[in-house]
């Protein structure tokens, strides 16, 4: 490999520890910016969707219902891009959800394996579960701060397999 190869993996590696950094830093902008994602990305789908319709339905014979899905996703994607405010309410509310269901399947996991030592364990975790998400439901900085360090934490993970890879390059040539 090149050495701008390597100086290529060497500098994304940097730059997304940094930007996992920031986000973990910035749990407000964090929410922000994954709220404005999720418009464009419901603006595009919409779009797109739309477009699929109106040139091929007579080809594929594409139900009416394809449009209105498209319709659906561009009003929200509309919406969300010029009121923010939309969009991480309804990111929250979907987070908290998430959160909830996930604790009561591990609750409902915990008394089906009663039989097995330690089974209270997952029951204590359901429970926490249970607890973080009612926060969650009523704490929109507990999501944005949870938001953060999940997506932080993946930029760092990946940038730091970045480096390791450049590290690695670097040895064996």
């Amino acid at each position: 490999m090149s050495k701008a190869v390597n100086y290529f993996f060497l500098a994304v590696g940097i730059i997304m520890v940094s930007f996992g950094l920031w986000l973990i830093f910035n749990p407000r902008t964090t929410l922000s910016i994954v709220v404005v994602l999720m418009g464009i990305v419901l603006l595009l789908n919409g779009i797109s969707e739309i477009i699929s319709y109106v040139s091929e339905r007579k080809t594929w014979s594409i139900s009416v219902w394809y449009l209105f899905d498209g319709l659906l996703s561009t009003i929200f994607g509309l919406l969300v891009l010029f009121n923010g405010q939309v969009g991480k309410n309804f990111l929250i509310l979907l987070f908290a959800i998430w959160i909830l269901a996930s604790a009561i399947f591990r609750i409902l996991l915990a008394f089906s394996v009663k039989s097995v030592s330690n089974w209270f364990i997952i029951l204590i975790v359901g429970v926490l579960g249970l607890i973080v998400g009612i926060v969650s439901l009523f704490n929109s900085i507990f999501v944005s701060v949870a938001l953060a360090v999940v997506l932080g934490g993946f930029f760092i993970f990946q940038g730091l397999t970045c480096i390791f890879i450049s590290s690695f390059l670097r040895r064996n040539h």
